[in-house]
């Protein structure tokens, strides 16, 4: 998870710059609301491998 952290972190502070802060989290499961007319937000990474 840490090696996926880091690469996620560098490939977005190289699209929006280093004074962004990136928090990635790994979850288990997105809950939808029941009130809500629309999806959760989901980001979903790619990550290639090396």
């Amino acid at each position: 998870m840490d090696e996926i952290t880091e690469d996620i972190t560098e490939i977005y502070h190289k699209k929006v710059g280093s004074e962004v802060t990136i928090n990635v989290k790994e979850i288990d499961e997105i809950k939808k609301d029941k009130d809500a007319c629309k999806p959760p937000p989901i980001v979903v990474s790619h990550v290639k491998p090396k």
